[in-house]
């Protein structure tokens, strides 16, 4: 997994501003009061073709944008954060595979699907540690 993530930090007001306005636009109604951390994903697209009579995907590959504060970040809030940024990658991915918004629906052992999943979220807080290794040297 490759990130093109900012290098940096910001403090938790300059977080939460930068999410209302996020929120804002897309009509979303969230209270970011006590947020310490944030992923914004992306939205889905789609064009219909009338040509094929098909909806078309058009999302692009920028998945959305994780916020982290100078104050919180911890292991568990790098962790929290990264598994919603995998879960909105899943979905994007299920979603033009199979043309429908799923469930992350993992079923009931560990197998190919579960275990597919794990190797996303690892490299996705992989790439955020390493990160905020960079920011705190």
């Amino acid at each position: 997994v490759e990130l093109g993530l900012a290098s940096r930090t910001v403090p938790a007001d300059d977080l939460r501003a930068a999410g209302n306005r996020h929120h804002r636009r897309r009509a979303i109604d969230d209270d970011l009061t006590d947020c310490e951390g944030l992923f914004q994903p992306s939205p889905w697209r789609s064009r219909y073709n009338r040509r094929t009579r098909q909806w078309d995907d058009t999302t692009g590959a920028y998945a959305g944008t994780m916020r982290l504060t100078q104050t919180r970040l911890t292991p568990e809030v790098v962790a929290h954060e990264s598994t919603h940024a995998a879960l909105h990658i899943w979905r994007l991915h299920q979603w033009a595979q199979d043309g429908r918004a799923p469930d992350a629906d993992f079923g009931d052992s560990c197998g190919p699907t579960e275990e597919a999943f794990a190797y996303l979220l690892g490299g996705i807080a992989s790439e955020v540690a390493n990160i905020v290794h960079r920011v705190r040297s």
